[in-house]
């Protein structure tokens, strides 16, 4: 479509595993921050994802910890709610996942 702009609203960034990555959105209407991730090993991973978004007053970090299944993909680490935050583009993040 010409002439059209479509914001962007999620991020997919490499992870410090290689094989996985993790994508940070906010929800449709706002009002949540959508972590997920995916684990490509044969076993569970403990991983922590931290995803920053540009707010007002510079950048804001959302960060969550869980126990992800072996294989899984688009895993949902957490939802965390906005808490009245004017998130706005993705600036970034991290992850490191560790065996249990």
């Amino acid at each position: 479509m010409r002439g059209s702009v479509f914001p962007l609203v999620f991020v997919t960034l490499a992870a410090a595993s290689p094989a996985a990555a993790f994508t940070c959105a906010l929800s449709p209407d706002k009002t949540s921050v959508i972590v997920k991730t995916g684990n490509p090993n044969s076993q569970p991973a403990s991983c922590t994802v931290t995803c920053r978004f540009a707010v007002p007053e510079g950048t804001a970090s959302i960060t969550c910890t869980e126990i992800i299944p072996a294989g899984a993909k688009d895993w949902y680490v957490c939802i965390r709610p906005a808490a009245g935050k004017n998130y706005g583009a993705p600036a970034g993040g991290d992850e490191t996942c560790a065996k249990p």
